[in-house]
């Protein structure tokens, strides 16, 4: 999608051109030219995704879900295995032994502190008076919140900038922290044995049958199924960790696993909104003709009316009850809990009983990193690639990946102001698509032991098209959920190079101000998901975000928003799997919200293109199918 910096964008034209283009194939022709060369390039190397959009099942395959095939967001695009796993029930014995506690929720900590995203400065902050390795351990486990999933998303700086991370990400920060001022350490991976209780405190579950399904929709190898040992159940999963070497000594560090302070949020919501879902329908629908395939003239009047009357009475009753209020305090959340040091442990405690770990004495290996592969095809040759450049998400941490064109229309691409690849030109008033490569290698069936969990997509694989000759890109690109970290960094960046005398136009400025845009956008989306996780109960992680964001100098200064595919997935606390469609539902409706609303505020024209803004108005002048 995409917005005028200079005027206002012509709905009604972006309308039918959308439209058009949800209703086509991912490769059919768009107007303006294009090569055989690179059509029979793009017949020849399908990909797996037909305009993949947002897909929120990271790890399940979807059959029917029109808005998976045209601008929407699914939650269910990675997981291949039958209903009865993912919604296994509690068995009736063991409900009676153990009943259901609902959850306190559980979201992104709110006591977290951001860092500096910089491994030497942090290092060197952290080692003072004899005690770095016991600081940098309560900093990582204090400040970088636990996030599900499997194999190294983001890397240390990454962790630092977003403020979470998973087992992989807090143990290779924590390392590089400790490696940066001359200490000895280990990356671990092995198996891990906790109990119900223990699992429901780290993951915010209310059963062991919860932290099972958890584990299974967000990636987590379970090595032993939740097992009876005649007091409790427990449960083996693989895990990673760090052990600092200290002369004679080996001392255990596990960052990920923390203790948390959990809030409920009030019951009372609705009643303080003066929200009634009949009602808040019956408004809407006022005058509206809505059939089983269409809606037309929706009372925009009457939702504009009832939201605001909801946040004015939500505001009137904090400040009468509540003025010091918190957001956890309404609607729930979580506070990491301090540890207790000095942490000395010369075995971790909760390993399973004869487990020999794998030990990484440097990086992570290349096979638990997602991948992401560029590739731009020749004008005159089929499957040739004139680009074909790729690397790993944590070398992507805090950085800008761009496609810019020369003045002779030879497209390059940048990381960080740096050409890594450069292609052949390109004919003027053209345009061409570049395929983009997703990999997630820790995903492969051979990391999880139990064979029903082998159901998790590696490889996705799209056209991103509308590359016009002479406009200028980032490839955008996200891992996991987001802090507001990398969008502050890349602020920082665009003062930077206009302060050293770089044009609006040149790849250091708006290489930035797109990579500002794109983490404006990618952050705020995970916040929502943040707040919806926290009111439905449930955790939701993408495992990737990636797309282009262009600037059209074609077309006096239009910025534009195509987030080709986002991956991830979701589980429900209280293992009720009915919550999850409504979850995912509500994520994806405000997500394409914000594609609009960040893209007004850039450009600084009202309203911004997205399928939200679209829809708005083909239900004011057509029919909607």
């Amino acid at each position: 999608m995409s917005n005028n910096s200079d005027t206002p964008s012509q709905l009604t034209g972006a309308a039918d051109a959308i439209i058009a283009a949800s209703s086509s194939s991912a490769t059919a022709p768009l107007a303006g030219n294009t090569s055989s060369a690179v059509e029979q390039t793009i017949k020849n190397n399908p990909g797996t995704e037909d305009r993949l959009g947002y897909n929120y099942e990271g790890a399940k395959t979807v059959f029917s879900a029109w808005i998976e095939d045209r601008l929407g967001y699914n939650y269910e695009g990675a997981k291949q295995f039958p209903n009865d796993v993912k919604k296994r029930t509690i068995p009736s014995k063991a409900r009676k032994q153990y009943p259901s506690v609902a959850p306190k929720a559980a979201a992104f900590a709110t006591d977290t502190v951001q860092g500096p995203a910089s491994i030497v400065e942090l290092s060197r902050a952290l080692n003072v008076e004899n005690n770095g390795p016991q600081l940098m351990y309560e900093w990582v486990y204090s400040n970088i919140e636990w996030e599900p999933g499997w194999g190294l998303n983001k890397g240390p700086v990454g962790s630092i900038a977003d403020g979470l991370g998973n087992q992989f990400d807090q143990s290779a920060l924590l390392a590089a922290l400790l490696r940066q001022a001359g200490f000895t350490a280990h990356i671990v991976m092995g198996a891990i044995r906790l109990n119900e209780a223990q699992f429901n405190a780290w993951f915010g579950t209310d059963s062991i049958w919860a932290a099972r399904n958890y584990c299974f929709n967000l990636f987590i190898p379970v090595v032993t199924e939740p097992t009876w040992d005649g007091t409790t159940y427990y449960m083996d999963i693989k895990h990673v960790w760090v052990r600092w070497i200290d002369g004679a000594n080996t001392w255990n560090f596990d960052p990920s696993i923390k203790s948390y302070t959990r809030k409920t949020g009030r019951t009372d919501l609705a009643t303080i909104l003066g929200y009634n879902a009949a009602t808040f329908m019956s408004n809407a629908q006022s005058g509206a003709t809505v059939t089983t395939d269409y809606a037309q003239n929706l009372n925009r009047a009457n939702i504009r009316n009832d939201l605001t009357t909801f946040s004015t009475n939500l505001a009137n009753w904090i400040k009468a009850n509540d003025p010091d209020a918190q957001v956890d305090d309404l609607i729930g959340g979580q506070a990491i809990n301090a540890p207790t040091l000095p942490v000395l442990q010369s075995t971790l405690p909760y390993q399973v009983p004869g487990d020999t770990p794998t030990v990484w004495t440097g990086d992570v290996p290349a096979s638990f990193k997602p991948t992401l592969q560029v590739q731009f095809p020749n004008w005159t040759t089929p499957g040739v690639w004139d680009i074909d450049w790729q690397t790993t998400s944590d070398q992507l941490a805090n950085s800008r990946l761009s496609l810019f064109y020369d003045g002779s229309l030879v497209p390059s691409l940048y990381l960080n102001g740096t050409a890594v690849d450069t292609g052949l030109a390109q004919p003027p008033g053209t345009y061409t698509s570049i395929l983009l490569t997703i990999t997630h290698p820790a995903y492969d069936g051979a990391n999880y032991p139990l064979t029903y969990q082998r159901y998790y997509q590696t490889t996705y694989q799209w056209w991103q098209g509308a590359i016009n000759a002479g406009d200028s890109f980032l490839i955008a690109n996200a891992w996991g959920n987001l802090g507001q970290g990398q969008l502050e960094h890349h602020q920082t960046e665009v003062d930077k190079a206009l302060a050293a005398g770089g044009t609006a136009t040149s790849e250091p400025v708006l290489g930035s101000r797109l990579a500002m845009t794109w983490y404006r956008m990618a952050s705020a989306s995970s916040r929502i998901c943040d707040l919806v996780n926290q009111i439905k109960k449930c955790r939701t992680v993408y495992s990737h975000q990636i797309g282009v964001m262009s600037f059209k100098n074609t077309l006096a200064g239009e910025f534009g928003a195509d987030i080709g595919g986002v991956s991830g997935s979701s589980t429900n606390l209280n293992n009720d799997m009915t919550q999850i469609p409504s979850n995912d539902t509500t994520i994806s409706m405000h997500g394409v919200a914000l594609e609009a609303l960040t893209l007004s505020q850039v450009a600084g024209t009202s309203p911004g293109i997205s399928a939200t803004t679209i829809i708005d108005k083909a239900t004011q002048l057509l029919r909607t199918t």
